[in-house]
């Protein structure tokens, strides 16, 4: 079976606009490319599943304003938690950061992973991975901040800061990992 051309599909779209089946239209009008329009139906008529189903599929090339209205309508709507993904997705770390702490959102490992930068190599590393190192710090002292120790500790090692590291295990009284990490530093 043949996949419609984008113009069919976007009249599909209207067509179930105007009947009032907004589920339909929306998923039309996303994959007719017309994902503006998309997102202003799912505003208007508050359809956070779809709008959480366009922001996942958001990257770098989406307009930032995209990001921000996006964020904001989910942040008026309590849904803090996929507001501080969609910041990670924006690459926007410290509106994430600083919205978990806000509005009390537990940074997952998936969402800290997010935010960690590869280590860089090349013509300007040293100025590079100090950035890195910058990020990691403020994502350790986050999760530190939320009780998450292991985390945090997690990422004061790969920030280079092993005495940070150690106290956050300490914090988080597993003496097994203690251990552990006491023998390999």
């Amino acid at each position: 079976m043949q996949c419609p051309d984008k113009p069919v599909v976007k009249i599909a779209g209207r067509y179930f606009e105007k009947r009032g089946d907004m589920d339909k239209a929306i998923s039309l009008y996303r994959q007719g490319g017309a994902v503006d329009h998309a997102l202003n139906l799912c505003f208007k008529h508050s359809k956070f599943g779809q709008l959480g189903e366009i922001a996942v599929n958001m990257d770098e090339s989406t307009d930032p304003a995209v990001f921000q209205r996006c964020a904001d309508f989910f942040i008026e709507n309590g849904q803090y938690d996929k507001a501080v993904e969609l910041a990670i997705s924006s690459k926007n770390y410290d509106e994430a950061m600083s919205l978990a702490l806000e509005h009390k959102v537990i940074l997952t490992e998936s969402m800290v992973e997010g935010m960690t930068m590869e280590k860089k190599k090349g013509a300007n590393e040293k100025e590079l991975n100090k950035e890195r190192n910058e990020l990691l710090m403020k994502i350790a002292s986050t999760c530190k901040q939320q009780n998450s120790f292991q985390l945090a500790a997690k990422k004061y090692t790969q920030a280079g800061q092993k005495l940070k590291a150690m106290k956050a295990l300490l914090m988080s009284g597993d003496t097994q990992r203690i251990v552990t990490y006491a023998n390999v530093a």
